[in-house]
C-alpha cells in the first residue's frame, strides 16, 4: 500500500492465504483510508472473497 500517492510502497498481509485481487474500490468523494478488495483465494478462483 502507499500513503503518498505511490512514491513509496509498504507491504501489508491481510490474509494467511495467497489472494488474487481483481478490483479495489473506494467510495467517490471519500477522504478516508477505507476501501474494498474484490478477489479470490488462489486455490479457489471461482469463489469470491471481499475484504473491507
Amino acid at each position: 500500500f502507499s500513503t503518498n500517492e505511490g512514491e513509496t510502497w509498504k507491504e501489508f498481509q491481510f490474509s494467511e492465504q495467497e489472494v488474487y485481487v481483481y478490483q479495489l474500490l473506494t467510495e467517490p468523494g471519500e477522504k478516508s483510508t477505507i476501501f474494498t478488495i474484490f478477489g479470490s483465494y488462489a486455490d479457489q478462483k471461482h469463489s469470491w472473497l471481499i475484504v473491507q
